[in-house]
């Protein structure tokens, strides 16, 4: 089976509401969920308005089918992809807001009826509005899903598209430590798809086998080159006057 785990942004709702054909009052909502902040009241509405039955929903999926290409970052990155039958089931990782989920919802509905492509939505919890619990969760969604789907042979492909550029970067390290077999996604500025390889990579765990030791001494004990070193590479943080390494990395390490 071929696996497609995408980020999911804001694309689908962001050009709809630049789209001048469409009815003002559904162009006027979507602008306002794309800028708004995530929990506010607007942000609220636009994860609540992701059903069939909702006019910004009915409008939304109407566009993606009659121009997918245009109205979704994520689609098109997946374009070829879908016209060859190469994908199976995707996972969709949104962003811990309503309007990411939103655009989630449209493309879920939109893989299953044109495509017959299975879906599943996961919005990370934290992702985009804090970096390093989000980063953990994302880490840890990933990390399952890859593993799950390797164990079983399939290809595993990671859709890069949407989302924040941290993040994208980070996950981009990831799929090469777990093995995830391609990276894609749509370059900003040439409007093309761009398949970037994940050439296997391993951490050197050597590097951090003394940090256990480290977390159990007061940050004035640990020697100031060691310290220096290890928050230049932004592995530990300072947490109550003692040492710790980041959630997320503890994580890979382990996986």
């Amino acid at each position: 089976m071929y696996i497609h785990i995408v980020t999911v942004g804001t694309s689908i709702a962001r050009n709809l509401s630049m789209k001048e054909d469409l009815e003002e009052s559904i162009r006027s909502k979507l602008r306002e969920w794309v800028f708004s902040r995530p929990g506010s009241k607007a942000d609220i509405e636009a994860g609540e308005r992701g059903v069939p039955g909702a006019p910004e929903f009915r409008v939304a999926l109407e566009q993606t089918v009659l121009n997918p290409r245009r109205i979704s970052a994520e689609l098109n990155a997946m374009w070829q992809y879908l016209e060859n039958r190469r994908v199976d089931k995707v996972y969709l990782l949104t962003t811990d807001s309503g309007v990411s989920y939103f655009c989630a919802r449209v493309l879920s509905e939109y893989l299953s009826r044109e495509w017959g492509v299975e879906s599943e939505i996961y919005r990370v919890e934290k992702l985009g509005l804090d970096f390093e619990e989000g980063i953990l969760n994302l880490v840890s969604i990933l990390i399952k899903y890859v593993k799950k789907h390797r164990s079983r042979g399939d290809r595993v492909h990671l859709n890069a598209t949407g989302g924040f550029k941290p993040e994208t970067a980070i996950m981009y390290l990831i799929a090469s430590l777990i093995g995830v077999d391609r990276v894609y996604y749509i370059h900003e500025s040439m409007r093309r798809n761009v398949d970037l390889p994940t050439i296997p990579i391993k951490i050197d765990k050597s590097y951090f086998k003394f940090l256990p030791d480290l977390e159990k001494l007061e940050v004035e004990r640990v020697p100031t080159n060691v310290l220096e070193e290890l928050k230049r590479r932004g592995v530990i943080e300072i947490v109550g006057g003692k040492v710790r390494m980041k959630e997320w990395i503890r994580l890979l390490l382990r996986s």
